[in-house]
């Protein structure tokens, strides 16, 4: 059972559900599942590497459709990496940004979905309208896709996630930032994409637990 939205659910509706249900039962990462999704809509060929902007920050890298690890289950913990201060305006330039983890300056501390809220209150997702190119929510993003670009040399990036769908008016901007200063190892052709749905992980697990095993 595809369940979007776990925060505030409660359990016991949910493990009934789970119980009640004669589909087969797999345990993915949201990040995971939501790439899947999107491979599984665009069919793009190549290198996926499609970064989940919810809650947290989650990625996953695909290769024709088939998963990348490098960590456990995972291509690696791109949530996690330093972006350094990130200058810009108000608080989403403060050096201190401290994410979920304990640890100042990561990625989650910039682009999180608690980060957003302790700057713009229970809807951030309206201010990123709004927000200069500068702000230092786009300068830890775009920092952390030329590092992705590095490391993984996707020929498509994208980004999923409620955020990630909401920077849908913002991609071109973004995509100008990501390729000043990006490595020259990066693929020229690579593209950058929003997502086009909130549920896409949601969508991605119901589609790998209805594959057949």
């Amino acid at each position: 059972m595809p369940a979007p939205g776990l925060e505030g659910l409660d359990p016991r509706r949910l493990v009934e559900a789970l119980l009640s249900s004669p589909a087969r039962i797999v345990c993915v990462t949201d990040a995971y599942a939501a790439a899947h999704a999107w491979w599984s809509r665009h069919r793009a060929t190549g290198r996926l590497l499609a970064i989940s902007l919810g809650t947290g920050v989650g990625a996953a890298v695909l290769d024709d459709g088939e998963p990348l690890h490098v960590s456990g289950e995972s291509p690696g913990h791109l949530g996690q990496i330093d972006v350094g201060p990130c200058g810009g305006q108000g608080d989403g330039g403060c050096e201190s940004a401290i994410g979920p983890d304990g640890v100042q300056i990561t990625l989650e501390a910039f682009v999180g979905g608690a980060a957003l809220q302790r700057r713009f209150g229970a809807e951030p997702l309206a201010a990123l309208a709004g927000l200069p190119m500068d702000d230092g929510f786009f300068v830890a993003l775009a920092r952390a896709i030329r590092v992705a670009h590095a490391i993984y040399r996707p020929d498509e990036v994208a980004l999923l996630g409620g955020v990630g769908a909401a920077l849908a008016p913002r991609i071109e901007a973004l995509d100008g930032l990501v390729r000043t200063g990006l490595t020259a190892i990066a693929k020229p052709h690579a593209r950058l994409r929003a997502g086009d749905s909130p549920f896409l992980a949601a969508t991605g697990a119901a589609r790998l637990a209805s594959a057949t095993p």
